[in-house]
C-alpha cells in the first residue's frame, strides 16, 4: 500500500496542516506557513508536531523546547530563553542566597 504524503502548497515542505488561509481558500501548510497564516485554530492537523530541541547556553545539553521558559520581547514576539529551566532555577537560587547574605551583613553592620 502506497501512502502519499501531502506537501505545503507554498514551499513543498511536508504539510502538517490543512486549513483556510484567505477568505474561502484552503491549502496544505507546513509548520512555518501555518504559523504565518495563523490557522492553528481552524486547521485540521495532518500529523503529530515534530519535537523541537534547543541547546541550553549554560549546561550545553540539547533539551525539548518545553524545558525553556517563554517570554515576550519588546516587539511582542514570543521567544524562548537561552538557558533551560533547571539552569535558570539554579541561577535564581544562587542570586536569592547572595541577596539574603548581603542583607544579613547589612543588618549586622547597623547594630
Amino acid at each position: 500500500m502506497h501512502v502519499h504524503k501531502k506537501t505545503c502548497d507554498f514551499c513543498g515542505k511536508p504539510a502538517v496542516m490543512h486549513g483556510t488561509v484567505m477568505a474561502d481558500k484552503t491549502a496544505y501548510l507546513c509548520e512555518e506557513h501555518a504559523r504565518f497564516y495563523g490557522v492553528f485554530d481552524t486547521a485540521k492537523i495532518l500529523c503529530e508536531p515534530v519535537l523541537v530541541t534547543q541547546v541550553c547556553s549554560v549546561c550545553g545539553k540539547a533539551k525539548s523546547i518545553a524545558e525553556f521558559y517563554q517570554y515576550t520581547d519588546h516587539s511582542g514576539i514570543r521567544r524562548r530563553r537561552t538557558e533551560c529551566k533547571d539552569c535558570n532555577h539554579a541561577a535564581r537560587k544562587v542570586s536569592s542566597l547572595r541577596k539574603a547574605k548581603k542583607s544579613m551583613e547589612v543588618a549586622k553592620c547597623q547594630k
